[in-house]
């Protein structure tokens, strides 16, 4: 659902900024900054550091793979949080929870 959400912001983004309404799209991308950023805060490091030990030749070293679930984890972290956060959020304000 992030990954589609993002993609429509980007597009709605983009479809505001060629229509001339500058604006709108200047609005319309604080949401899309703000799904973006954990994602390259996580994965950024973790990419450079799997290049780096791939090293000059491109040859996958065998902590690779290890490497890259990690970063896959890590990847989530901050989406998984800020749900764990909401909901408990909800929980304290007195939302009940829509599978129960």
């Amino acid at each position: 659902m992030v990954g589609l959400l993002t993609l429509t912001l980007f597009v709605a983004v983009e479809a505001l900024n060629r229509a001339g309404y500058t604006h709108a799209a200047a609005a319309a991308a604080v949401p899309l900054r703000v799904l973006i950023v954990p994602m390259y805060v996580v994965w950024l490091p973790f990419t450079m550091l799997n290049a780096a030990l791939a090293g000059p030749g491109g040859t996958p070293s065998t902590i690779a793979p290890l490497l890259w679930s990690c970063g896959l984890v890590a990847g989530l972290a901050p989406y998984a949080l800020a749900d764990y956060l909401l909901g408990l959020a909800r929980r304290r304000l007195g939302y009940r929870d829509a599978a129960t």
